[in-house]
């Protein structure tokens, strides 16, 4: 009987040490899954927030003033792309020039369309619900250039085009915009006699509308 009763002991001593075990597991499991509750709840940090999330597409038209061999020059294009939140923009789109250029007592001949680039747009909009509000943005892409004044070498060039700019923009209605913004246009691959890289660099003025929908 004895041995019965110690054996009895034994066995019930095991199943409260197993008892206290699974407490301890399920205490930790608990636990762990506040914490990770926690830190699910947390909100993530975005450029734009989830409810301000709102995709549509926009439209830019715009001209840009540029100094090119010290003569006021003219490039026109636009973006298309899409939008999210009315605070970010990217899209693609171009731009070529739209007057003359006669420099370095005739070294240097451009007409319409002998530069011109395409390329990738985007865009950071702060505050747009605002009447005034602010932008920056940045442009990268390639494009082409003609001399056909060129007497060494070659006549054209492909070129490399970085452009950031800083913006301010006037809501004319819920949806249009009107912009003027400031940048400087970094290029780099002309080879062309007369219209180096320094010459084709240089601070841009541009004039814009940009139209949302979404």
């Amino acid at each position: 009987l004895a041995f019965w009763y110690k054996k009895d002991r034994n066995w019930k001593s095991k199943i409260i040490e197993r008892g206290t075990s699974m407490k301890t597991i399920m205490t930790g499991l608990c636990l762990i899954a506040l914490a990770a509750t926690t830190v699910t709840a947390a909100p993530v940090q975005a450029l734009v927030n989830d409810n301000e999330a709102d995709w549509g597409y926009f439209i830019r038209p715009e001209l840009k003033i540029t100094p090119i061999k010290s003569q006021t020059t003219e490039l026109a294009g636009g973006i298309l792309g899409t939008s999210v939140g009315r605070a970010l923009y990217l899209g693609v789109g171009g731009y070529a020039l739209v007057n003359s250029v006669n420099a370095d007592s005739g070294a240097v001949k451009l007409k319409a369309f002998d530069i011109w680039y395409l390329g990738a747009h985007a865009d950071y909009t702060l505050f747009s619900t605002e009447l005034f509000h602010g932008s920056l943005s940045g442009f990268i892409g390639g494009g082409q250039a003609n001399n056909s004044a060129a007497t060494v070498g070659s006549d054209n060039a492909n070129l490399f085009i970085a452009e950031p700019d800083v913006n301010m923009e006037f809501n004319l209605t819920s949806t249009l915009e009107l912009g003027v913004g400031i940048g400087y246009r970094f290029v780099n691959g002309s080879d062309l006699d007369k219209l180096s890289n320094s010459d084709l660099s240089s601070w841009v003025g541009t004039v814009f509308f940009r139209w949302t929908e979404g």
